[in-house]
């Protein structure tokens, strides 16, 4: 190993050994210089941080101040000695160089450490302003050097550049965010002797971003930030909370002086929503509380943002949400299902008790005294369900029929033909059914009536000519339309709406995620199935229909497009229209045959089956001597909302990759069926109950889905004339598997509808068939929620 030290020389040495320590230097310096050169040249090339690591000595004049590249030298703690003796040595490895050197620090003019000397080119690029350059370089030191020297007050340098350079880029909320770092890594660092406290900086960031929030009328975003930033750095008395504090109390104060204008005027429904805006912008404004709590005594209402207006009015629906829900405010049934029971539904009678004998031939009504229907009214109402031609006629009611008795006038008993499964099943008409309850005023047996309705707004009030409203019960129920789910769900946030009657089901954790909301699941399912019509004639065969089937990325479209990669209970892909099972205790799936599988996506084999199919029907032409038709586009027609829309588009794309080409038709809102009669194919979001009486409402030729299948209509006889549960089960796997071979309809998956509420409306926590089940129940609390961020100072906007 060669050796560059110097000889320890005396204190005073003659000429020639002055002369002879001068030439050793040069030539130490010069050998070591020749050793360096190319290494040296190499190595100056890139960026420091890419190149292999140095350290990087000058010597002192003595040795013409000579620049020296070598590897890292291991130093204690890797920082320079302040004042090392001279006559020490140090080991060095020139770069490219395999031997090793000692050198003496006398010699040493100026000793840099890489890390240092990547620190100082980071702090140039930060305030040349290359931040994004900047970044890398603190990446590289945090990771592989976190003890640099001077490392923390560099990174709080950059912060506020950083911080500096989003403002004046107007992202404010990424300024913020910068300053909140800085503020939590130094929170008195100040830019330089003259710069500004750092909390006034932020108050100038946060002005802006506010100021965007009130813009934009996001009101509750910007009062979450105030109240967050307030809490977090005890700003309650910076310029901008001071300022904004009393902004947003002027502008609620403009709405709570509107909504008591309304309230003395009689407009309850105006002043809910200029109340609500008050609330929405400043909750604590000046006598809003007394107002909130006033409007809500004189006149209870909940406001409830759906999706599709209810121009129909039926609970039992299969295919029409919005018919389905509004049907439980206008009319009552006779019998109404509140639930899976051990074996098929559980249902109660609103008049009173029903009772069914042990041979099951007889159906006894006991009607409460002051139920407003006679043992005669009853009578004649059972009797008119089972009569041809009567509006409300019932063919499975007047199947099973054979005679009804009025013992007196609170008792009436139906004689049945022979035993039925659920004879209750087949009386769930209105006790009172008015065909104009759609119309305002029109009022029916239910506990509210349509006031009145426009295209964003209908109005129910409290139908007190069937029962008079209690102290506390809602006076108004009215239904606000939402187009757009995301607008829908800020209303809710922003107490536009006390409920939403359905959430997105991607939406459902982010409802969950707020405090001042809630999120419930509907207690029997949806099922969603693809009703086929006969319009097209390649349709009408079945193993195109199987190639629809297999074309299908149902489970694609469920859990990615529908859930958005999350999970919920229940959802599921089908096999068939029926309820399927969602656990060991589950007993709504009585008529689903769990051995039966969906059938997976094929992609090959649905295009093999689409040819297939093409030359069966060309062939079955040809035999008729007719000209075989083209394979024309299939018309897919579905309700205007987000769940069908996203569902039908997919479904349209995926078919087209197997060759068959697919027109989308979008019905008018409120609309579930074909209104044109134009559509091969409709989307059908079904509410299939209780599947001993939904299936032939379905399938049978009464149906909204005829099956054509002569196989299929002796098995739903055959359910129906079932007279105990095994016959009932048995004949189900039957259909099941008949509609499985057969495709009858396109089944594609189930769900369960979420609805959401703020938790200051009481009476929505039990589980619920329809929302409106127990709407006489609801309690509106006139006390408001307190803001999320003063309960969670950490939450941000």
């Amino acid at each position: 190993m060669l050796r560059f030290s110097l000889p320890r020389l005396p204190s005073s040495p003659p000429a020639s050994r002055r002369l002879a320590w001068r030439r050793c230097v040069a030539l130490a310096a010069l050998l070591l210089l020749l050793a360096i050169g190319l290494g040296t040249a190499a190595a100056q090339e890139g960026r420091i941080i890419d190149r292999e690591p140095f350290d990087r000595i000058t010597l002192n004049e003595v040795n013409e101040s000579k620049v020296l590249l070598v590897k890292p030298v291991n130093l204690p703690n890797r920082r320079v000695p302040a004042e090392p003796k001279g006559n020490d040595k140090i080991r060095v490895h020139v770069l490219e160089d395999p031997q090793e050197y000692e050198l003496a620090w006398q010699h040493i003019d100026k000793f840099e450490l890489y890390e240092q000397m990547v620190l100082v080119e980071t702090n140039r690029l930060a305030a040349e302003g290359k931040l994004d350059e900047a970044f890398e370089y603190f990446t590289f030191l945090f990771e592989r050097y976190p003890q640099t020297e001077g490392l923390a007050e560099a990174q709080q340098t950059y912060l506020y550049l950083s911080a500096g350079a989003a403002f004046k880029q107007q992202k404010y909320d990424e300024a913020l965010a910068i300053a909140e770092e800085l503020l939590a890594q130094n929170a008195t660092y100040t830019a330089g002797e003259s710069g500004p406290p750092l909390l006034t900086v932020l108050g100038n960031i946060a002005d802006k971003l506010i100021a965007a929030y009130v813009e934009k009328e996001d009101y509750r975003a910007a009062r979450i930030l105030l109240a967050r930033l307030s809490a977090d750095y005890k700003a309650q008395g910076e310029p901008f909370a001071v300022r904004w504090r009393t902004e947003l109390a002027r502008r609620a104060a403009v709405f709570r002086d509107r909504a008591q204008a309304h309230m003395e005027a009689g407009r309850f429904v105006e002043a809910y929503d200029a109340g609500a805006a008050m609330r929405t912008i400043w909750p604590e404004v000046e006598g809003g509380a007394e107002l909130t709590a006033e409007v809500a005594r004189r006149h209870p209402l909940v406001v409830v943002g759906v999706e599709h207006p209810a121009l129909q009015f039926d609970a039992r629906s299969l295919q029409n949400p919005a018919a389905r829900r509004a049907g439980r405010l206008v009319e009552r049934g006779l019998l109404e299902f509140t639930g899976a029971g051990p074996e098929g539904g559980e249902y109660v009678c609103p008049l009173g008790s029903v009772e069914q004998s042990v041979d099951g031939l007889e159906l006894t009504f006991n009607l409460r005294g002051g139920a407003g229907l006679t043992g005669y009214d009853l009578s004649q109402l059972l009797l008119g369900w089972a009569r041809p031609g009567d509006p409300d006629f019932q063919p499975a009611w007047a199947r099973t029929l054979a005679s009804v008795q009025v013992t007196n006038v609170n008792r009436v008993t139906a004689n049945l033909k022979a035993p039925h499964v659920l004879p209750p099943a087949l009386l769930q008409g209105s006790y009172a059914a008015n065909p104009e309850i759609g119309n305002p005023g029109m009022r029916g047996n239910g506990p509210f009536y349509v006031l009145s309705r426009t295209p964003e707004l209908t109005r129910y009030n409290a139908n007190e000519s069937v029962q008079p409203r209690r102290a506390g019960q809602l006076a108004e129920v009215s239904e606000r339309l939402y187009t757009d789910p995301q607008r829908a769900l800020i209303g809710l946030q922003r107490g536009e709406i006390n409920v939403l009657e359905r959430v997105f089901p991607g939406d459902v954790a982010t409802v969950r995620a707020d405090p001042d909301l809630a999120a419930q699941p509907l207690a029997m399912p949806t099922t969603h199935l693809l009703i086929v019509r006969d319009r097209h004639p390649y349709l009408t065969n079945r193993t195109f229909r199987r190639a629809l089937v297999y074309g299908s990325n149902r489970d694609q479209i469920l859990h990615q497009a529908l859930l958005r990669g999350r999970t919920l209970p229940g959802y599921q892909l089908i096999s068939a229209p029926f309820p399927a099972p969602t656990g060991s205790g589950s007993s709504q799936g009585y008529a689903y045959d769990q051995q039966i599988a969906p059938r997976p996506y094929e992609p090959r084999l649905a295009l093999t089956l689409r040819m297939v199919a093409q030359n069966e029907v060309k062939s079955a032409f040809e035999k008729l001597e007719q000209k075989p038709p083209a394979l024309e586009p299939i018309v897919l027609g579905h309700p205007a909302d987000e769940v069908s829309r996203i569902a039908c588009r997919a479904l349209a794309k995926q078919w087209g990759l197997i060759g068959v080409k697919c027109k989308l038709v979008e019905f008018p809102l409120g609309q579930f069926d074909d209104p044109k009669n134009e559509c091969d194919l409709i989307y059908v979001q079904a509410a299939m109950l209780e599947p001993v009486v939904d299936a032939g409402r379905l399938l049978g030729p009464e149906g909204i889905a005829p099956a054509g299948n002569a196989f299929i209509q002796l098995t739903l006889r055959q359910i129906e004339r079932a007279t105990n549960w095994q016959q009932a089960r048995e004949r189900f796997r039957q259909l099941h598997r008949l509609l499985h071979e057969d495709v009858t309809v396109i089944p594609l998956w189930q769900t369960f509808d979420y609805y959401a509420y703020r938790k200051s409306l009481g009476g929505l926590s039990a589980a619920r068939v329809t929302l409106y089940d127990n709407v006489e129940a609801w309690q509106v609390s006139p006390q408001l929620a307190q803001l999320p961020a003063v309960r969670q100072t950490g939450a941000r906007p």
